[in-house]
C-alpha cells in the first residue's frame, strides 16, 4: 500500500516546454491541422505567455480544434509523439524525482489542465500511477470539441486533488505537488508539501513569502 501521493503538473514541471505547443507543430506537420489553426494557436500561445491570455481559454480553444478528429487517432499521435520528438523535452530532475517518489512508496500522479490522449501518453511513457486531467465528449469515436466537465484549471485542480486524496485514502497534509504557474497556486497552498519548477515571477514571489522550495529544473 502506497503511503502518500505526488501531484506533478506537466507543462513547464515534467516538460521544459507546453504540450499543446508542440504537439500543434508536430500535428501541423503531418497536416493534422491546417494552417489557420497552427496561426491560432501561435497567437493564444504568445498570449498566455505574456500573460494577457488565460490557460483556460487557450485550452476551449485546444479543445475545438480537436472536433472530428478520431480518438484511436488522436492516443496513437501522442504516444508516437512522446516515444520519440517530446523526449528531449522531459527534464532529467523530473524523471529522478518521480523515481525517487517511487522508491519511497509514494503514488505519482499526473496532475494537469492537458487533455486525455495527451496525459496517457505521458504516464505510459514516465511509468506513473495515474493522471488527473481535462476530459473530453467523445460521441462515436470522435471528439466533439467540447470538454466533458469543467476544465482541470486552477480551483479545479484543487478540487480534482481534493477527491483523489479522499476516495484512494491519502491525506492531502502528506501531498506533494510540483507546479510553475501562478494558476496552480489554489492547490500548493492547500498541499502539505508544495514544490514550485521554474516558476514564472508571481509565483515566485508568493513563494519566497511563503518559504516554499523552488527549483530550477533541467
Amino acid at each position: 500500500m502506497q503511503n502518500y501521493v505526488a501531484f506533478f503538473d506537466l507543462d513547464r514541471t515534467i516538460l521544459s516546454d507546453t504540450s499543446g505547443k508542440m504537439l500543434g507543430f508536430l500535428a501541423y506537420q503531418h497536416s493534422l491541422f491546417r494552417n489557420r489553426d497552427l496561426l491560432s494557436a501561435l497567437v493564444f500561445a504568445i498570449g498566455y505567455k505574456a500573460g494577457l491570455v488565460d490557460g483556460s481559454v487557450m485550452l476551449k480553444q485546444m479543445i475545438r480544434w480537436l472536433k472530428g478528429k478520431s480518438v484511436q487517432e488522436m492516443e496513437d499521435f501522442a504516444k508516437n509523439y512522446f516515444n520519440s520528438a517530446a523526449t528531449n523535452t522531459i527534464r532529467r530532475d523530473a524523471l529522478q524525482e518521480i523515481d525517487m517518489h517511487r522508491k519511497q512508496n509514494g503514488r505519482t500522479v499526473l496532475l494537469t489542465a492537458s487533455v486525455p490522449f495527451l496525459t496517457n501518453a505521458v504516464v505510459a511513457k514516465l511509468k506513473m500511477d495515474d493522471n488527473i486531467c481535462t476530459n473530453l465528449e467523445i460521441i462515436d469515436g470522435r471528439y466533439s470539441g467540447n470538454p466533458a466537465g469543467l476544465f482541470c484549471y486552477g480551483d479545479e485542480k484543487k478540487h480534482r486533488a481534493i477527491e483523489y486524496c479522499a476516495s484512494h485514502n491519502f491525506a492531502i497534509e502528506d501531498a506533494f505537488y510540483y507546479a510553475d504557474s501562478m494558476a496552480d497556486f489554489p492547490l500548493l497552498n492547500l498541499v502539505g508539501n508544495p514544490v514550485c519548477i521554474t516558476p514564472e515571477r508571481k509565483l515566485a514571489k508568493e513563494a519566497e513569502k511563503r518559504g516554499w522550495p523552488v527549483y530550477q529544473w533541467k
